[in-house]
Parts: C-alpha cells; structure tokens; sequence
C-alpha cells in the first residue's frame, strides 16, 4: 500500500494559504474601555513554504508616528494542521476555525503571564482582512489590538 504524502500547508490550511501576500495597514492599541492607546501604520509580508519547519515566513514593519521604523522577521513550523511559532520573542500555535477565519494564541517570552488571542478574519474577495488581538496578563484584559489591513501585492 502506498504512502500518502503529508499535506502542504496551503492543503491543509486554506484560509492561511489566502493570507500569504503582502499587507499594508495600521495597528490601533486600545484599553478594555476602547480609549485609544497609540496607533502605528506597518507592512507585513508572509509568505508560506512546503518544508515544514519553515513552513510559513511573516516579516513585519512597523512605522510609528515618531517617524520610528521597527523590523521582525520570524517563521513557523507546520505540525499538519497548525502552525507553531517558538522564536526568541513568543511562542504559539495558530489554526483554522472556518473557511476565511484563523486563531493564533501566543505568549511573550519576556512576559510569561502575558497573553495575547487573535483573530483573523479575511474577506470574501481576499482584498483586505481585520484582525483583532487581545492581550491579557494574569487572566485580565490589558489591551485591545484593532487592525485594518488591505492586500497591496
């Protein structure tokens, strides 16, 4: 009996695979009230791969209004139907939950009680995406992260 091949990522995550591509938008941190934090424009690149332990690939820059530019650059393995980050910044899985919906949870290495639950949700014609990341320490909401992100590539 023949072997069956393990499943790519963009297989076995399809709504993952519509969010490979490049994306341009603005982050906007904001308390459990919804008073606005600090707001930041970026660029995200992600790109995913058939070798499982770098199966996906996101480079990040971000521009705060100070005129500050910050870069990340970090991978992922691919287990078969998660994705799994473990970097000297955070460690967390990601999955799928519908046809253009992903979770990702992730702690910080530098803040172990620190928590942070996202979710991506693509739109139907691909063009643009939302993201909302909640984090929490000890269990308690310390921010909210509201993204807009439109496709550019």
């Amino acid at each position: 009996m023949a072997e069956t091949a393990a499943p790519s990522v963009r297989s076995a995550m399809p709504a993952l695979a519509l969010n490979e591509g490049v994306w341009e938008g603005t982050y906007r941190s904001v308390t459990s009230r919804i008073v606005l934090l600090q707001q930041w424009d970026f660029r995200i690149e992600i790109a995913l791969s058939d070798d499982r332990q770098v199966a996906y690939r996101q480079r990040t820059t971000y521009t705060y209004p100070d005129g500050a530019v910050r870069q990340l650059e970090f991978t992922a393995q691919f287990d078969g139907t998660r994705i799994h980050w473990a970097n000297e910044r955070f460690s967390g899985l990601m999955w799928e939950a519908g046809p253009q919906l992903l979770i990702a949870q992730m702690r910080f290495a530098n803040d172990p009680n620190a928590v942070v639950d996202g979710i991506v949700r693509m739109a139907v014609d691909g063009s643009s995406r939302s993201r909302i990341e909640k984090l929490s320490e000890n269990g308690r909401v310390k921010s909210i992260m509201l993204v807009d992100e439109r496709r550019v590539d």
